[in-house]
């Protein structure tokens, strides 16, 4: 009873890490697109063409993704052999710092440190995985309740985050903006978790020994892709879902990029169209999803909710009317949820 207890109270804390962590991930997400490409938010000198800025915002949100693939199996495999909560703490901690350089870049002007940053943060983002990892290792708690509420808290960082950032630098909503604002929030905020982590958490046991590893064997690429080989279900499915991710990731980077640039939209109106797109994902991944699973099998839902992903994206890029492209990421959403968790459930099915 005692250990249940404790799990319990472990679980919560690790939702309320996973929660910020996104939150303050979230946050500036909206940020970036008006910065260089919004003549009244801009970072970049006035001169610079428009190709010219929408190539520095490309590598600007490319760098976070980047950091994140490289960073993720090396703070998995350093969890596994120091511990858990130590690698979370520090990775929290550098996180804080990240963010607060990322506010004094932008309050410099200074855009490529801003993407140094960017990289960073995605470098240690890998603390999330590290939390849903201390998640499935609680033994009295199934991992469909520990991973649903992490899923669901998630998923209202991700609504929440961007309205607040968006907020936080329209100066005719919010007084004291400015555009470091967020990103000293969002400072403060890993500073805060990484308290909660160290305090919070009870001292965890490495799964292995330590091993002196260089960077490029912790990466291990080779072998984290071998085992497809093994398994023809899950090559398919890997080429799948693979193709749909950078389809969804490319949408989520740069449609804030394409709204700022055709309708010249600022952060605030960002936050509520992005608002309209997670909840359609919400309904679409924890409603639709359960209800069409009763109907169709995983592989028909697919084939009918990805076209109309394909559809929803080919019209708002032919669209005038902002009005329509609104409601067309209602479709979008709701497809994204679906596909995305029928997805998960075939891949999982198979490596099984």
């Amino acid at each position: 009873m005692d250990a249940s207890r404790t799990e319990r109270k472990r679980l919560w804390v690790i939702t309320a890490i996973a929660f910020f962590a996104y939150f303050g991930l979230s946050m500036p997400y909206l940020i970036f697109p008006p910065l260089f490409l919004n003549p009244d938010y801009a970072i970049v000198p006035k001169d610079w063409d428009m190709a010219t800025r929408g190539m520095v915002l490309g590598l600007t949100l490319a760098a976070y993704p980047l950091g994140n693939f490289l960073g993720s199996p090396i703070l998995g495999s350093l969890s596994d052999e120091v511990g858990r909560r130590r690698v979370l703490s520090w990775t929290l901690v550098m996180t804080a710092f990240s963010f607060l350089l990322t506010g004094i870049a932008l309050e410099f002007r200074c855009v490529s440190l801003v993407i140094l940053c960017r990289f960073l943060t995605g470098l240690m983002e890998g603390n999330i995985a590290i939390a849903r990892a201390m998640a499935a290792d609680l033994q009295t708690i199934s991992k469909h309740r520990s991973f649903g509420r992490l899923s669901a808290f998630s998923s209202l960082a991700w609504v929440v985050g961007p309205v607040v950032g968006g907020i936080m630098v329209d100066q005719t909503l919010f007084g004291a903006s400015s555009l470091a604002l967020p990103f000293q929030l969002c400072s403060g905020i890993f500073l805060c978790l990484a308290a909660v982590s160290h305090f919070g958490l009870e001292r965890d046991h490495p799964k292995r020994e330590a091993t002196q590893r260089k960077v490029l064997e912790r990466l291990n690429l080779r072998a984290r892709l071998s085992h497809l080989g093994q398994n023809q279900t899950l090559i398919s499915l890997f080429v799948v879902t693979t193709a749909f991710s950078l389809a969804v990731d490319m949408f989520y980077s740069f449609g804030p990029a394409y709204l700022t640039a055709r309708w010249q939209q600022g952060p605030a109106e960002l936050a509520y169209y992005n608002g309209v797109l997670c909840f359609a994902l919400l309904v679409g991944s924890g409603v639709l999803n359960s209800m069409l699973a009763t109907r169709w099998s995983n592989r028909s839902v697919l084939l009918r909710s990805m076209p109309i992903y394909c559809v929803s994206m080919c019209i708002i890029a032919c669209v005038s009317d902002l009005r329509i492209a609104a409601l067309l990421l209602v479709s979008t959403g709701l497809s994204i949820g679906i596909v995305t968790t029928n997805l998960t459930v075939q891949v999982s099915d198979a490596a099984h």
